[in-house]
């Protein structure tokens, strides 16, 4: 059947005008809603991609998480174990047990055996008890200053003297050292000190004292111990990378604060 013709709006009835402009108005109103509709649908889509995408990252950011604390843990029982065999070793080896420890850090370019001889006749007085002194060795890096030939050292140096400006035109700042180098040389003297505690000593009794470069890891190796020490000594030494040495000092510190400040002796 052929459609009705649509009659003009002037040829309609007063009703019929009023009907028609209400059924305009009831599609008008249909079509905002749908628009209305169609956009939050829109924005709707949108949110879910992005909650999507949330949810992904998250995702990762968790196993990487999970990863990270079981490579933590993993470190931690291997320092464990290597501090208890070392504690096994030392245990043979002495004959009586010490009360207290000092671990010496030579300088750059040197070893522990010119300092075993140079210190030789220094006596801890005899109200702490039988101290060990513990003489470890950096390994072998290359040198900068040195033009690259390999040196004993517990990092690398940039450049000497230690000064906060080097003249010039124009003066510049002094080049610091690689903060990831200072936490791997921190990381060898940690586990001597976590030796001596397998070993049953506790760590308010063990002090650092170290010599040139030696005696610049010491603030690291004190201020990011988890634990007190009894304090350290520099002789002749710089504290280098002083921005992350903060940050990790504040890192290892407890959560109600260190009991007491450390003690150094700078010379």
């Amino acid at each position: 059947a052929a459609a009705p013709e649509e009659v003009p709006f002037d040829l309609m009835s007063p009703e019929e005008q009023e009907e028609y402009l209400r059924e305009q108005e009831e599609l008008e109103e249909k079509k905002q809603e749908a628009a209305r509709l169609a956009a939050e649908a829109k924005v709707a889509r949108r949110f879910a991609r992005r909650i999507a995408k949330a949810s992904a990252e998250a995702s990762e950011a968790a196993a990487a998480v999970l990863a990270a604390a079981e490579a933590a843990e993993a470190e931690a029982k291997s320092r464990q174990d290597a501090a208890a065999r070392k504690a096994a070793l030392w245990g043979k080896a002495s004959k009586e047990k010490a009360a207290c420890a000092v671990i010496w850090l030579h300088g750059q370019g040197e070893s522990e055996v010119s300092w075993q001889t140079t210190l030789a006749d220094v006596a801890v007085p005899s109200t702490f008890g039988l101290c060990r002194w513990l003489w470890p060795r950096a390994p072998l890096q290359p040198c900068s200053t040195r033009g690259g030939v390999l040196t004993p050292q517990w990092f690398d140096t940039p450049e000497f003297p230690k000064t906060k400006v080097v003249r010039g035109v124009p003066d510049r700042p002094t080049r610091d050292e690689d903060p990831k180098e200072l936490v791997k040389a921190t990381h060898r003297i940690h586990a001597v000190i976590e030796a001596l505690e397998a070993e049953g000593m506790p760590s308010e009794r063990i002090a650092l004292a170290g010599f040139g470069q030696g005696a610049a890891l010491v603030p690291h190796a004190v201020m990011r111990f988890q634990r007190p020490l009894a304090g350290g000594a520099m002789f002749c030494g710089w504290v280098p990378c002083r921005e992350a040495l903060a940050v990790a000092a504040e890192l290892a510190a407890p959560p109600g604060g260190r009991p007491y400040p450390p003690e150094f002796l700078w010379c």
